[in-house]
Order: structure tokens, then C-alpha cells, then sequence
């Protein structure tokens, strides 16, 4: 199995949890909606991208769909994020919208599976990317207090980061490349994600921490089902699913004694200047 393939299932198991997890919610907002329409194409983009890798090579036009439709999806959640409902904002996402919805049908017909339209369909993501980064940019110059001109900003380098390693999908040459843009991809939307919940944009102290947290529960938890898995033996499926529940019943008992203590370590081992000062 090539490094891109779990990759590609991390990113977009990680996608459609957060995409489902936001809409549950309460009370709804439109801010949570778009959110859940972004990452809920990722989602689609990668499961595409699992699949064509196993054979499936007639959904590399759902890949393709899915891609198509980041970018209206992304200029609708970021002009959210921003507060951004000038009619110039509006209107552009009309436009995006309508040339997606050509690209798409475009996409069906035969020539939609030449070179030139495939250079087509990956302009206009990228433009459209070009145009949210700008976008933050601009705000995060024009943001007078130093803390949101930093948290605006690394909305900014994030996306960047994630785009410039995302275009490691388009060359299927190069697994390792593509792999990492799944990775970057993912710590981006639970990054994004991170950020919703909290109702602000975090800060790089409190993400690692969030993360090394997940991450090492992430870690305990497989070390327990593979440990009760052993034990149990693959043929005992009612005694597996017993071992099953015993286990998520420790992760959440360890949860909250766990979370605040790595947290804390992170910062301090990453970060010492600022966790001395805080």
C-alpha cells in the first residue's frame, strides 16, 4: 500500500467528522453551515482520490467534481469567517458559483476529459484560492490590534501551506508529496475546526496543545484495542465488541484527567518563553 492511501483515508475520515460534528451544533449558524459544505467537499476529494488509487479510475471524475466544488464552497466560508457581505463579495460568489456549475457540466462531456480542460478546471481552484488568500491578507494588514492581525495571519500561511501541499495530489508520480498535502490538509480543517469552537481563532500555544492532546489520546486508544484485539482473537466477534466498549469506556474516563496535563506539557516543552510568561 502506497504512503498516499492513509493518508488520503486520515484526511478524509478527519473531513467528514468535523463536517458532521459542527452541524450538530446548537444554535445553528450559517458561519457552521459553510463550514460543513467546505470540509464535506475535502471529504469527497479525498475518499475520490482512496478510490482511484485502487482501481476505480472512473471516480477520478468524482475527484475532479469534488475539487470543482472546493472552490465555491471555500470563498462562501472564508467571506464568513471575515464577515465579508459587501456586494462585490456577493457577487463574486455568484460568479464562482456559475462557473462551477459550467466547469461541471462541462466536465460530463467528452472533451471534459482532455488536458486542456483538466488545466481549466485546476486554474480555476487555484484562482479561486488566490482570491481568499488575498483576501486574508488584506484583512490581516488592515486589522489594528496585534492579536488578530496574528491569528488572521495564520489563517493565511495555513492555507498556503495546505494549498501549495495539496497540489501534491496532481502528481501521481511523486507519493510522498501528495501524502504530505493529505497531512498538511488535515491538521488545516481541525485547525479550522479548532477555531470554530472556540469561537475565535486560536493561537499556535493552544493548537499544539489541542493536537499533541488528540494525538496521544489517538495513540492510548489504538494501544488498548490492539491489545484487547490480540487477546481476543479475530474470531470472537462478541467478545471483541465487548472489548470494544471497555476500551472507549477508559479513553473517556482518561480523557479529562489527560487533556489539561499535555496541553500544558506542550507548550512548556515547545513553547517555554510563552508558557512562563502566560
Amino acid at each position: 500500500m502506497s504512503l498516499a492511501i492513509p493518508s488520503a483515508i486520515l484526511a478524509s475520515i478527519v473531513s467528514l467528522s468535523v463536517a458532521i460534528t459542527i452541524m450538530l451544533r446548537r444554535p445553528r449558524r450559517l458561519l457552521y453551515s459553510r463550514f460543513a459544505s467546505f470540509a464535506f467537499t475535502l471529504f469527497l476529494w479525498h475518499a475520490a482520490a482512496v478510490a482511484s488509487r485502487f482501481g476505480a479510475g472512473t471516480l477520478v471524475q468524482l475527484q475532479v467534481a469534488a475539487g470543482l466544488l472546493l472552490a465555491p464552497s471555500a470563498l462562501l466560508f472564508f467571506a464568513e469567517v471575515l464577515r465579508d457581505h459587501s456586494p462585490q463579495t456577493r457577487n463574486l460568489g455568484r460568479v464562482v458559483s456559475l462557473v462551477c456549475v459550467v466547469l461541471l457540466a462541462v466536465d460530463v462531456l467528452p472533451i471534459g476529459q482532455s488536458f486542456a480542460a483538466r488545466a481549466v478546471d485546476t486554474l480555476y481552484v487555484l484562482g479561486t484560492f488566490a482570491i481568499v488568500l488575498h483576501a486574508l491578507y488584506v484583512r490581516a494588514r488592515a486589522a489594528r490590534a496585534m492579536p488578530e492581525r496574528n491569528r488572521l495571519f495564520y489563517l493565511l500561511l495555513g492555507g498556503l501551506i495546505a494549498i501549495v501541499l495539496a497540489l501534491g495530489e496532481l502528481s501521481i508520480d511523486n507519493e510522498f508529496y501528495a501524502a504530505t498535502g493529505h497531512v498538511a490538509v488535515t491538521f488545516y480543517i481541525y485547525f479550522l475546526y479548532q477555531s470554530l469552537v472556540s469561537q475565535r481563532v486560536i493561537d499556535l500555544v493552544e493548537f499544539l496543545g489541542k493536537t499533541a492532546v488528540l494525538g496521544v489520546l489517538t495513540i492510548i486508544l489504538a494501544t488498548i484495542y490492539a491489545l484487547l484485539v490480540l487477546w481476543a482473537g479475530t474470531e470472537q466477534q462478541g467478545l471483541w465488541l465487548f472489548n470494544t466498549l471497555v476500551a472507549s469506556f477508559v479513553i473517556l474516563i482518561f480523557y479529562d484527567q489527560v487533556r489539561p496535563w499535555i496541553e500544558d506539557a506542550t507548550a512548556q516543552l515547545i513553547l517555554r518563553q510563552r508558557h512562563d510568561l502566560r
